[in-house]
C-alpha cells in the first residue's frame, strides 16, 4: 500500500510540475524560487531555474512509474524503496533545510520537511515490517 501511495504522489507531482514547466514556465521557475514572484523573473534566469528543475520533475516521473509497477510485488521493491527513502531523507530533507535558510516561506518548506520526512520514514517503517523485505519463502 505505501508503495502505491508513494507511486501516484509521484506521478502526480511529477507530471503537474512537467506540465506546469511547459503551459506556464514563469510560474514553474517561481515554484523553484519562492523568494521571486511570476512576472519578476528574467527569461534567462527563468530557463536556469527550469533545467535542473525538469531533471527533479522527470525523476519523479520515472520513481513513480517504478513504484506503480512494483506495487504489485511488494516483496520485489525493496530496493526501490530503500532509493525513495535514501532520496526523501538525505536529499529532499536537507534541500528543504538549505530553501528554510535562503528565505522560503517556514508554512511551505515545514509542509515539505513534513511531506519528505513521513515519506522516509514511512518506507523505513515498511522495511521494516516485512511487507517490502523478502518474498515469501516456499
Amino acid at each position: 500500500m505505501v508503495v502505491w501511495v508513494v507511486g501516484i504522489l509521484y506521478l502526480v507531482e511529477g507530471g503537474g510540475t512537467t506540465l506546469l514547466r511547459v503551459v506556464d514556465p514563469e510560474s514553474a521557475a517561481a515554484m523553484w524560487t519562492p523568494t521571486a514572484t511570476p512576472g519578476t523573473l528574467d527569461p534567462v534566469a527563468v530557463e536556469a531555474v527550469l533545467v535542473p528543475g525538469l531533471f527533479a520533475s522527470l525523476s519523479w516521473l520515472v520513481l513513480g512509474v517504478l513504484l506503480v509497477y512494483f506495487a504489485r510485488v511488494p516483496a520485489r521493491a525493496t530496493v526501490l524503496v530503500i532509493v525513495v527513502v535514501a532520496l526523501e531523507l538525505f536529499a529532499w530533507m536537507p534541500l528543504d533545510i538549505v530553501a528554510l535558510t535562503d528565505g522560503w516561506p517556514v508554512g511551505r518548506a515545514m509542509s515539505l520537511m513534513t511531506v519528505h520526512f513521513a515519506i522516509g520514514v514511512t518506507g523505513v517503517l515498511a522495511l521494516r515490517s516485512g511487507k517490502t523485505a523478502r518474498p515469501a519463502q516456499a
